[in-house]
């Protein structure tokens, strides 16, 4: 374990003197910074890595180096690389080299000593590689080398609480970096790999022996490595630390590996821990055919006969059905592989891939749909990503569709597939409640209870080609009219309605006849929290404008006076304009048919979702107009403020004007009761109290000026506290 030397009395009186001049340095001339931060760094000369290790110099410290320039801390970040193996473990060291790190991306970005920041970062690179498992696995340097691997791709350095997902990292913004930081990503890589071939390496944390992939299972390491394999390039270096990672290799190949090894033991070992579970997840996002290829593989030979699934809810039947399974069928019912199983599925490179999963776990039971349900959402998925015209995707969906079809009609005694997928009984026993609408004297009722993975599951499969998305598309038709209503007011049921608009939306006899089924009730969906996305939905999947008019009809119809209930129908109201409709017909086509050609041209430029970046673009200028609002009231405020307080001439002054304007509104009233004969009289007193005020004001800013600013009275503040 490391031990870290505590930083003498003296320097640490020297830090806490130096925090009182620091709340000055704003009030500093630029000379006079550059001499300040000059000074504290040639004291703390030959003291710069325990300085980074304590308590409350460390603070201090980084408040300093944001303050200082660029320059400054790569030169304060060169002489701490010797010793980066003793700061990064520390609990405020890692803060430093993290804060500093932030710097030098983002002088990196600005294009300033480049040179500088490049040759010190390579040197970190080297010193850091020496004892580098040591390092991804521990608590305080793990943050330090992900900070270092996201600069080193191009990302700006975010503290761990805001790193974004593996998904955003491609939409986050990239700068462009020396070509010599991609060749240090693959040296740390190397280095990883030469470490699990030669030799182990103590933990700086803790006394144990750890290899690279031991990192694996490790909970500092897990998480770093996942940094690791999204920003290193592709290549074979990537390829060979996957396998590494999980023990895939031949033992053979392996030096200094015992011949008794069972190989993907060490896979069985992670695919089932929850730890460890996350890296194999991270390994099938990056998208490589030749890692998945093989990783699928190997999972299909694993040997799963001791894996003990914990059964619960309905139709569990335990571990007894699963003994001459596949190991696939129980990574399936584990409660953390099959989360495994669902990356696999959402990034399966072809149909045939997809077709071969499926086979693995033939026949779906009603097990599998109650509480893994989310392995068959992933199908249904991922079967709609490849051509719909093909014939291995229709035969896929076809057989998917009757698998589903066969599960529900042998567990349940629904009369469809649909109604059984909607009403499967669920695990949880919370009841939701649904609000009236406001000004109503009714008691909260209780929402329908549906089966969220079931909803999920038949939005996903409206969405397939042919035969099989035409009978489930027919089976959601032929529900009865109060089911659908429950459903589109229910908060999932309402994105399978939606998903059903979209998908009819092709067809305008499916797409009409939703919209008959619905007759009479759109209304109670137009004041409903979740029924208002689905009249959403209608209204923007009509092509014919008729349909339209038929639908708006039917809403006000039957629910005149009731859009001011509730907010989700004064929304409806205001964006379909339904009062116009009930008042005139013919101006609300004329504005309708305006706004639909303005969508339509919007939405070749930005996009399907033109309604939400409207929104954000409306509230993000209202936002600034409000904050420079804001911001000119304040410094007017500040200003008449510093003016006015503790002045007893101005407090006169006030009550003068005051008094003035209370004359000037009695002789308003008095000149509104009076004839017309006395309208002269009053507008010259009027005239002359205006006269008499604004006479006031200049004799007291003229006194003002000749006396100088006024003595504040009172209590001083405390200038520390400010």
């Amino acid at each position: 374990a490391v031990s870290f030397q505590p930083v003498d009395d003296e320097t640490r009186q020297y830090f806490k003197t130096l925090q009182e001049n620091l709340a000055k340095f704003d009030d500093f001339d630029p000379e006079e910074k550059k001499i300040f931060v000059k000074n504290v760094f040639s004291t703390i000369k030959d003291k710069e890595w325990k300085v980074c290790c304590d308590q409350v110099c460390s603070k201090i410290l980084e408040s300093l180096l944001q303050k200082s320039d660029s320059k400054r801390s790569a030169e304060f970040f060169r002489k701490i690389n010797e010793k980066c193996l003793m700061i990064m473990p520390s609990p405020f060291g890692s803060h430093v080299l993290e804060t500093l790190l932030d710097l030098l991306a983002a002088s990196l970005e600005q294009k300033l000593y480049t040179d500088e920041i490049e040759s010190a970062i390579i040197e970190f690179v080297k010193y850091s590689c020496e004892n580098i498992v040591s390092l991804f696995s521990d608590l305080n340097a793990s943050h330090v080398i992900r900070a270092l691997l996201r600069l080193l791709a191009g990302f700006r350095v975010i503290k761990d609480s805001q790193q974004p997902k593996y998904s955003e990292y491609n939409s986050q913004k990239k700068t462009t970096m020396p070509s010599t930081f991609t060749k240090q990503i693959t040296n740390i890589a190397v280095h990883l790999l030469g470490s699990d071939r030669d030799e182990d390496f103590i933990s700086l944390s803790e006394e144990r022996k750890l290899s690279a992939s031991d990192l694996a299972l490790d909970k500092y390491g897990n998480p770093t490595i996942q940094v690791l394999l999204t920003v290193l390039p592709p290549g074979k270096e990537r390829v060979q630390l996957c396998k590494s990672l999980l023990n895939l290799e031949d033992p053979s190949k392996k030096k200094k590996q015992k011949q008794t090894q069972d190989l993907g033991k060490h896979l069985e070992t992670i695919i089932v821990d929850r730890v460890g579970s996350h890296l194999i997840e991270a390994i099938i996002r990056l998208n490589d055919e030749k890692i998945f290829e093989y990783l699928w593989k190997k999972m299909k030979q694993l040997d799963l006969t001791r894996l003990k699934v914990r059964a619960f809810g309905p139709f569990a039947q335990g571990d007894q059905h699963l003994t001459n399974k596949s190991a696939v069928i129980r990574l399936v019912h584990h409660p953390t592989a099959n989360f495994v199983v669902q990356r696999i599925i959402e990034f399966a490179p072809s149909v045939e891939m997809l077709q071969s999963i499926l086979d693995e776990f033939k026949p779906i039971d009603a097990a599998i749909l109650t509480q893994r349900g989310g392995v068959v959402f992933q199908l249904a998925e991922a079967s709609v990503r490849f051509d719909q015209t093909s014939k291995e995707v229709i035969k896929l969906q076809k057989d998917l569709v009757n698998q589903i079809r066969d599960a529900i009609k042998n567990s349940t005694a629904a009369d469809s597939m649909v109604e059984g997928l909607v009403n499967l009984p669920t695990q949880s026993s919370a009841t939701r409640f649904r609000r009236p609408p406001q000004g109503q004297d009714q008691m909260m009722t209780e929402e329908k209870k549906f089966s969220s993975i079931g909803l999920r599951l038949v939005g996903g499969l409206v969405r397939f080609s042919g035969k099989a998305g035409g009978s489930v598309a027919k089976e959601i038709l032929a529900l009865p009219q109060q089911t659908l209503v429950d459903i589109a007011c229910h908060t999932d049921g309402s994105r399978l309605i939606e998903a059903c608009a979209n998908s009819f939306a092709k067809s305008k006899k499916l797409f009409e006849k939703l919209i008959k089924k619905y007759e009479g009730r759109l209304s109670d969906l137009a004041v409903d929290r979740c029924g208002s996305h689905c009249i959403d939905a209608f209204f923007q999947n009509c092509k014919d404008f008729s349909l339209q008019a038929e639908i708006a009809k039917d809403i006000v119809e039957h629910g005149r006076g009731s859009f001011s209930l509730t907010q989700y129908g004064r929304i409806m109201n205001l964006k379909y304009k339904l009062t116009l409709f009930d008042k005139n017909p013919e101006d609300w086509e004329r504005i309708m048919k305006k706004t639909m050609a303005d969508r339509d041209m919007f939405k070749e430029i930005i996009g399907d979702d033109i309604d939400k970046k409207l929104q954000q673009t409306r509230f993000s200028g209202k936002r600034k107009d409000n904050e420079a609002n804001k911001e000119n009231t304040k410094d007017g405020d500040s200003e008449e403020e510093e003016e006015e307080e503790d002045s007893p001439k101005k407090k006169k002054q006030k009550k003068k004007e005051e008094k003035d304007e209370k004359k000037v509104k009695k002789e308003k009233r008095k000149h509104e009761e009076k004839p017309e004969e006395d309208d002269d009289n009053s507008l010259k007193f009027i005239l002359d109290a205006i006269k008499d005020s604004t006479t006031n004001d200049s004799q007291a800013k003229k006194k003002k000026k000749e006396k100088g600013p006024p003595k504040k009275k009172g209590k001083k503040k405390d200038k520390s506290k400010d």
